[in-house]
């Protein structure tokens, strides 16, 4: 298993042992258990399970990580702009083409400024690489 200093590997929140969240079983930083490698995809044990608050876990459910990074990323401002954009481009087939660069230019520039989510796991580890 994977350490992270009883934080959560995703969110980073400090966790809670069941007997310090007073018995509240939704205490949303009661420390769990997640597999990075979902077990209904081929996910086992080991360096695959990771420390998870109780909303991350439950958030993640069954995605892989990148799909769990790609949900958090569409409900961020430029995560919806972007989502927009490319809804636009697929509805919109005789869209002027200085339209079309334009939302592709924007694109790219979420793409490079604010993409991929990073996960406080990923950033312990490195740093630990540093």
């Amino acid at each position: 298993m994977l350490e992270n200093q009883k934080r959560c590997w995703f969110c980073g929140i400090e966790l809670l042992e069941w007997s310090e969240t007073g018995y509240d079983k939704r205490h949303y930083g009661m420390l769990t258990r997640e597999h990075l490698v979902p077990k209904s995809r081929g996910g086992r044990g080991g360096q695959n399970l990771v420390d998870a608050c109780l909303s991350c876990n439950l958030s993640k459910g069954t995605k892989t990580v990148e799909e769990y990074r790609q949900k958090l990323f569409d409900l961020t401002p430029p995560g919806k702009s972007r989502n927009s954009a490319l809804q636009m481009l697929d509805t919109w087939p005789e869209m002027p083409r200085e339209f079309q660069d334009s939302l592709q230019q924007l694109i790219a520039h979420i793409d490079s400024a604010y993409f991929p989510v990073r996960f406080y796991g990923e950033e312990i580890h490195h740093r630990l690489k540093l």
